[in-house]
Protein backbone atom coordinates (compact mmCIF):
# COMPACT_ATOMS: atom_id res chain seq x y z
CA UNK A 1 0.00 0.00 0.00
CA UNK A 2 1.31 3.43 -0.82
CA UNK A 3 0.40 6.94 0.20
CA UNK A 4 2.27 10.09 1.14
CA UNK A 5 3.58 11.44 4.42
CA UNK A 6 6.47 11.11 6.81
CA UNK A 7 7.87 7.84 8.17
CA UNK A 8 6.39 7.15 11.61
CA UNK A 9 9.70 5.73 12.85
CA UNK A 10 12.37 8.25 11.77
CA UNK A 11 9.96 11.16 11.17
CA UNK A 12 12.30 12.46 8.46
CA UNK A 13 12.09 10.38 5.30
CA UNK A 14 9.05 10.01 3.07
CA UNK A 15 6.86 7.11 4.11
CA UNK A 16 6.17 4.72 1.25
CA UNK A 17 5.00 1.52 2.92
CA UNK A 18 2.39 0.43 5.45
CA UNK A 19 3.28 -2.30 7.93
CA UNK A 20 0.91 -5.27 7.60
CA UNK A 21 1.19 -5.95 11.34
CA UNK A 22 0.86 -2.61 13.14
CA UNK A 23 -0.23 -0.28 10.34
CA UNK A 24 2.71 2.11 10.72
CA UNK A 25 3.52 4.19 7.66
CA UNK A 26 7.28 3.89 7.12
CA UNK A 27 10.10 4.75 4.73
CA UNK A 28 12.14 2.26 2.72
CA UNK A 29 14.88 2.20 5.39
CA UNK A 30 12.41 1.13 8.08
CA UNK A 31 10.51 -1.49 6.07
CA UNK A 32 11.29 -5.20 5.70
CA UNK A 33 9.84 -6.31 2.36
CA UNK A 34 10.29 -10.00 3.20
CA UNK A 35 8.09 -9.64 6.30
CA UNK A 36 5.82 -6.93 4.81
CA UNK A 37 6.38 -5.16 8.11
CA UNK A 38 8.16 -2.24 9.71
CA UNK A 39 11.54 -3.08 11.23
CA UNK A 40 10.08 -3.00 14.75
CA UNK A 41 7.51 -5.68 13.90
CA UNK A 42 9.97 -7.67 11.77
CA UNK A 43 12.39 -7.78 14.71
CA UNK A 44 9.69 -9.13 17.04
CA UNK A 45 8.61 -11.67 14.40
CA UNK A 46 12.19 -12.99 14.23
CA UNK A 47 12.33 -13.43 18.03
CA UNK A 48 12.06 -17.17 18.81
CA UNK A 49 10.63 -16.36 22.26
CA UNK A 50 7.71 -14.47 20.69
CA UNK A 51 4.60 -16.64 20.25
CA UNK A 52 3.32 -16.94 16.71
CA UNK A 53 0.25 -14.95 15.83
CA UNK A 54 1.25 -12.03 18.03
CA UNK A 55 -0.45 -8.67 17.76
CA UNK A 56 1.55 -5.45 17.96
CA UNK A 57 -0.30 -2.39 19.16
Amino acid sequence: MSSSGVCQICEAAEGKFTCDRCGAFVCEDHYDPDEHACLDCAEVADDPDQPSGFQVD
